[in-house]
């Protein structure tokens, strides 16, 4: 049967029908298996124009309006990372993960899709409605990314991540460098919680994030087992931009 039958038509809009009325019965519901479904369909919709210009919208607003889509149920699940970076994690076990780290220590490999670092790229539009990015090994994780200082500033200078208010950045090689990227980025004005510890980071990184206005929303700051000297800690306490009730860890 072809595609321009009438009844291919009527087929299209009842699929149509379907999807939308799914959307709004998971939007209802807030909760981890309802956000769950929804990023399976965002991430499987077939009309991209659609998506982006009617379906995320609608998603952001009834997400925002309704209670109880807390910052960390709309946590960017694997498999959107899994496409986005065109890779599945690193292992941290045994000796996969040892080889794979002793490559990227030597160049001799990267975690970065090359797409992924072209000047101009833009993320899937469905990563605006996302407020949580962990991309360090949590309790419940055996993986990490090891994204660097290059995946960093992809990340801090996407325009779909402006609303993110949860990142987690543990272990992934990010420097100084990177810690630039962050703080002049114009898009990363949302975050509250930022965990950047088991990096690389130094005193002048350290400096560079304490004189920074993005700290003024930060209310958990975690820089732990990086390079940092009294010099450093001494800096990011005495930020003038970091609110005295934050949590701090260093």
């Amino acid at each position: 049967m072809g595609q321009n039958t009438p009844h291919y038509a009527l087929v299209q809009v009842a699929r149509a029908e379907d999807r939308w009325g799914e959307l709004r019965s998971l939007l209802q519901v807030p909760c981890e298996q309802s956000w769950r479904k929804l990023c399976k369909l965002l991430g499987t919709w077939p009309d991209a124009r659609e998506l982006q210009e009617a379906v995320v919208p609608y998603c952001a607003a009834a997400l925002e309006r309704a209670q109880g889509w807390t910052h960390p149920l709309r946590r960017a699940p694997d498999t959107w990372l899994y496409t986005l970076f065109e890779q599945v994690p690193v292992y941290t076990w045994g000796m996969t993960a040892w080889m794979d780290r002793l490559k990227r220590r030597h160049g001799l490999g990267h975690t970065l899709s090359e797409r992924l670092v072209q000047e101009g790229y833009q993320m899937n539009p469905i990563w605006q409605l996302v407020r949580t990015l962990e991309l360090g090994m949590d309790g419940d994780s055996l993986f990490k990314w090891e994204i660097g200082d290059e995946g960093a500033r992809v990340l801090f200078h996407s325009p779909q991540l402006s609303c993110l208010r949860v990142l987690n950045l543990w272990d992934n090689w990010i420097s100084d460098r990177g810690v630039t990227e962050l703080v002049r980025s114009a898009t990363m004005t949302a975050l509250e919680v930022l965990d950047l510890s088991e990096n690389r980071i130094t005193d002048e990184g350290a400096i560079a994030l304490a004189s920074s206005p993005k700290l003024r929303r930060i209310t958990s700051l975690n820089l732990r087992n990086n390079l940092l000297t009294e010099r450093g800690e001494r800096a990011i306490m005495r930020s003038p931009y970091l609110n005295p009730a934050a949590q701090l860890e260093l």
